[in-house]
């Protein structure tokens, strides 16, 4: 699942090596995604509303437009998701760089522990984002960003510094 909707299989990605592979289901794509493989999806390719019907995908602009209209989608803890909206979707250039590696604290559903997680690069950070079985993820502070357009670092010591640098992405 990603988000509000359902991924419609089998989905074709590109892999890091430049291969195209075909994904036949969740659990296959989370181990390609957390091992850092999957660079893009193979566009165009469907998704599953809640009700079952199809809506294609035909580039990655229309896929995080898409997933941007889910309104049942609880951002509310998930630092990992508020991160990674200055970095990627509703943007045409990201308004930071997240200097990697970072950790984080996954809660997986229905548990109250969470787990340490580390995220070595980008692609494995967008997979857990995008497609971790959690529902909400605690960076482990601080971690360091890059803003692209001054090429200035910050250290980011806690959620509030976190959101107080984010509000300038916007």
């Amino acid at each position: 699942e990603i988000w509000c909707y359902d991924i419609q299989y089998p989905l074709q990605v590109l892999l890091r090596d430049g291969v195209i592979a075909t994904v036949n289901n969740h659990e296959a794509l989370c181990d390609l995604m957390l091992e850092g493989e999957i660079v893009n999806f193979i566009y165009p390719f469907n998704l599953l509303d809640g009700e079952g019907n199809a809506v294609e995908i035909a580039s990655e602009y229309h896929y995080e437009i898409t997933l941007w209209e889910c309104e049942t989608y609880d951002f509310r803890g998930d630092e990992a998701y508020l991160l990674y909206l200055g970095i990627e979707p509703f943007r045409r250039e990201s308004c930071y760089k997240v200097k990697f590696p970072i950790e984080l604290t996954a809660y997986p559903f229905d548990e109250e522990e969470g787990e340490q997680i580390i995220i070595k690069n980008m692609t494995q950070f967008k997979g857990h984002v995008l497609f971790g079985n959690y529902q909400k993820s605690e960076i482990v502070y601080p971690i360091t960003l890059k803003y692209n357009q001054q090429g200035l670092e910050a250290e980011v010591r806690n959620l509030t510094h976190l959101m107080n640098l984010l509000e300038g992405c916007f």
